[in-house]
């Protein structure tokens, strides 16, 4: 198993996001996005309040809020995203 705090990369957070609407184009553009993002490490779509479940992995928890504020906040295809932070893998 990978050990990601020998290489810097100690913190995971499970992020569920529900896309605005039920449009297709909404999906499209968020998953382009996230192929854009280094920190997400897995993107899975899934069924029930969430419409996908990202596997964001940084350094610590301030990274995550940077990452946060810059891809979540303005994010124009989500409406909701919401965090869980990962305490024990």
């Amino acid at each position: 198993m990978l050990r990601r705090d020998r290489v810097g990369l100690g913190f995971s957070v499970f992020v569920g996001v529900k896309i605005n609407g039920h449009a297709n184009e909404h999906a499209l553009l968020f998953e382009r996005a996230v192929v854009e993002m280094p920190e997400v490490v897995a993107c899975h779509l899934v069924s029930g309040e969430a419409d996908y479940f990202l596997e964001v992995v940084v350094p610590e928890l301030a990274d995550y809020q940077q990452f946060s504020w810059v891809n979540c906040s303005p994010c124009r295809s989500c409406a909701k995203c919401e965090a869980t932070l990962l305490s024990r893998r």
